[in-house]
């Protein structure tokens, strides 16, 4: 079973960096081909994301911008075109506990070719499976963020889903009509610390991963940060309502 892990990129160095710092201390992680896919970002160049990620097999960079969901199915068609059997997508703003990949490699292969690292709150859980005494979540929808696709799965989204806005609710829509279990494990392997983004405001709406226990130090650090990022959010935010507040 052939891991890539596709990181998709748009700007939000702080977090990539992050990210790239989190993503190294994985165990098992020469055993994967790291692909960069990036949006034609302007904070960084190849150069940057070359010394970034020494061991990147391939780093793709749009001569344009495409946006989040096409730049996401971009991917998918250049997934196909590897010789590699597993996609796992990473978002610039994730970071994974150590023994995600391991954990990933023991229970994949009792899914439908779809597997979720990733519990968002956002997302509810319809039934509650249990295989080899390890409790799962099926849902209805989840974000491509985490995601973990067999090359078939993919194929099938590639060839079934056009373009659209909210890419990844489309796809998993149309697995579901196919009677493809969506399954999430109930512990969050990988974690979200973007306040800032394409689903995020930091105030009334912020992506969480449920059940994640960060493990490492490196981790512990950046949940650190993004509590504080949080807060500095939030007061700035209620220091602008204040300001416009009649005296």
């Amino acid at each position: 079973m052939k891991i890539s892990i596709g990181i998709t990129t748009y700007n939000r160095k702080k977090y990539l960096l992050k990210l790239q710092q989190s993503l190294c201390m994985s165990q098992s992680i020469d055993s994967c081909n790291i692909r960069i896919y990036d949006d034609c970002s302007t904070e960084y160049t190849n150069i940057d994301l070359k010394q970034l990620f020494p061991t990147a097999v391939e780093i793709v960079r749009r001569t344009e911008n495409m946006g989040a969901d096409e730049n996401l199915r971009q991917m998918y068609v250049d997934f196909l075109a590897t010789g590699d059997d597993i996609l796992v997508t990473m978002d610039s703003d994730l970071i994974c506990r150590p023994d995600w990949i391991n954990f990933t490699k023991q229970y994949f292969q009792h899914t439908d070719g779809i597997l979720g690292l990733y519990n968002s709150a956002f997302h509810k859980a319809i039934a509650k499976p249990v295989i080899h005494n390890q409790e799962f979540l099926e849902k209805a929808h989840i974000g491509a963020a985490g995601s973990v696709l067999h090359r078939d799965v993919v194929y099938e989204v590639v060839s079934s889903v056009p373009p659209t806005i909210g890419y990844d609710w489309a796809w998993s829509s149309f697995l579901r009509r196919q009677g493809t279990r969506i399954l999430v494990s109930k512990t969050s392997y990988v974690q979200h610390i973007g306040l800032l983004g394409y689903n995020c405001n930091g105030l009334s709406i912020c992506e969480i991963g449920l059940n994640f226990f960060p493990i490492s130090e490196v981790n512990k650090k950046f949940l650190d940060d993004f509590k504080q990022e949080a807060l500095l959010l939030k007061a700035s935010y209620l220091q602008k309502i204040l300001k416009k507040a009649p005296r």
